[in-house]
């Protein structure tokens, strides 16, 4: 087996970021029926439920950039970006909703 080098930064793809993530609006949604859970698989494809109602929705997650975890997601209603920060486990970015109020703002999240 090959010796560890240490100085060698870590390599993150997009199986990186596979796992459970929950999302919701940053403000005032605290309630855990509230917002998005993601389930990212090792190849990058994804599902999402609505935690309101726990309705599984179609949806597609685009890891822009492995290295950051920035991504988006979209299905057929609403769209997010941001990036998932693979150390902490958390994502933080913008949304836009149409069927929401207020129709655009912020999320949080992490992986469980």
């Amino acid at each position: 087996m090959p010796a560890v080098d240490p100085s060698t930064p870590l390599a993150l793809t997009t199986g990186s970021y596979a796992g459970t993530w929950d999302i919701r609006g940053s403000t005032g949604a605290t309630a855990l029926n509230i917002g998005t859970t993601v389930f990212v698989r090792a190849d990058g494809s994804s599902s999402c439920q609505k935690k309101n109602t726990g309705a599984f929705v179609v949806c597609t997650l685009t890891i822009t950039d492995p290295a950051t975890g920035a991504f988006t997601v979209a299905d057929s209603i609403s769209t997010a970006a941001s990036s998932f920060n693979f150390l902490a486990c958390t994502t933080s970015g913008t949304y836009n909703d149409p069927t929401s109020t207020p129709p655009t703002g912020s999320f949080v999240g992490g992986r469980r």
